[in-house]
């Protein structure tokens, strides 16, 4: 939509035009591009969001793995340090996590340090849930 502007049209193209002149509504026109507009925004919305990183979203009682920092490890050290419970789901995609067996204190990370943990079977489970009753146990007689 050009306002202000005389058009120049190349001469193989007279012949398809119209020598009638028509009225135009500029209402209808800003309409149209307007319709036009909103139609391409949102087809360059759903494109950018197709290349954005999926969020991994955990709920309270997960296994995660923890990323190590790569100044820490050497070259054959694990990438990821773990397994770590999901206490408590935080705003923004924060989780607070604390190790599997009560040990260390929570720490609160974002989601992309962590990734899931591999599903434990059903000894490892009755393992897991033995170690945290341990735990909890010596944590209620050092009250």
């Amino acid at each position: 939509m050009l306002t202000g502007k005389r058009g120049c049209v190349p001469p193989e193209l007279l012949n398809l035009i119209d020598e009638r002149n028509e009225r135009i509504d500029p209402e209808m026109l800003k309409k149209s591009v307007l319709a036009r507009m909103t139609e391409q925004a949102t087809k360059d919305e759903a494109r950018y969001n197709r290349g954005k990183a999926k969020v991994n979203r955990f709920e309270k009682g997960e296994y995660v793995l923890l990323k190590e920092p790569p100044r820490l490890g050497t070259k054959l050290s694990p990438k990821y340090d773990g397994p770590f419970e999901v206490r408590k789901v935080l705003p923004h995609d924060r989780y607070e996590i604390r190790k599997i067996n009560g040990r260390g204190r929570a720490r609160k990370v974002c989601h992309e340090q962590l990734r899931s943990a591999p599903k434990f079977g059903v000894q490892n489970d009755v393992a897991i849930s033995a170690i945290n009753k341990d735990v909890e146990a010596s944590s209620s007689k050092d009250e």
